[in-house]
């Protein structure tokens, strides 16, 4: 099963609460565009749309980007020897 990710992509707004249109970013139209057209072929036209209300990236949390970069000021500090909490006043 192939799956395109849009995070963030604008309604348009049709007229007709029953239809939905999105507006795909510059970066993702050729891969939407072969799915498209591999859905067309393959299958009746029929979707699997999940709908999200978008939200903020969290702060905190093992996949939070905090996280992340602490990570890699560890990997830092362990490689040359410097305290952990001196590299991170100073990154």
């Amino acid at each position: 099963m192939t799956i395109l990710r849009l995070e963030r992509v604008k309604r348009i707004r049709t007229g007709d609460r029953c239809q939905l249109a999105f507006e795909l970013p510059e970066h993702l139209r050729k891969q939407a565009t072969g799915l498209i057209r591999t859905v067309e072929k393959d299958t009746d036209g029929r979707y699997v749309v999940e709908i999200k209300k978008w939200y903020k990236r969290r702060s905190t949390g093992p996949h939070s980007m905090n996280h992340h970069i602490n990570g890699h000021i560890q990997q830092i500090a362990i490689e040359t020897g410097n305290d952990f909490d001196t590299l991170k006043t100073w990154i």
